[in-house]
This record gives structure tokens, sequence and C-alpha cells, in this order.
């Protein structure tokens, strides 16, 4: 059985809402971001990404009415 990992999970479409802790959608060893639909049902938008990459979360760039998410994430290295 082969396993993969990935460093970046973008999920779409995600349905979750406020009743929907970030508990029940958590996975070992990443960190998550959510930006649930507001008043109606479906939509919503959900990134994981490796906990080990420094992370500063963008709001300034997210828009109250847009399903989004704005983070920046520094690599372990970065070429020279």
């Amino acid at each position: 059985m082969k396993v993969y990992s990935a460093e970046f999970l973008c999920l779409t479409e995600t349905w979750l809402n406020k009743f929907c802790p970030d508990s029940f959608v958590h996975l070992p060893g990443y960190l998550c971001f959510r930006n649930d639909r507001q008043n109606r049902r479906g939509g919503g938008v959900c990134v994981y990404f490796n906990s080990l990459f420094p992370w500063k979360r963008m709001s300034d760039f997210e828009e109250p009415d847009l399903e989004s998410l704005w983070i920046l994430v520094r690599p372990y290295l970065l070429p020279r």
C-alpha cells in the first residue's frame, strides 16, 4: 500500500457551517483555515497545509461577500 502526503489541500464546495466545528474536519499534522458560506446552503472553501510551514493569514484581502482565503506561506527553502 502506498501512502501519499500533500503540502497543501485546497477544497471548494465544503458545505461546512457554524454547526461543524474545526475538530470535525481536523487532519493530523495540518493546519486548517476555512471560510464557510453565510446564510445559504452549500459553498464554502477550506485550505489545509502542513503545520511546519510558517504562515500568515491575509485577512485584508478577504471580502465578506466572497468565499475566499488568502494565506501567505513560506516554503522550507527558497531558491537562491
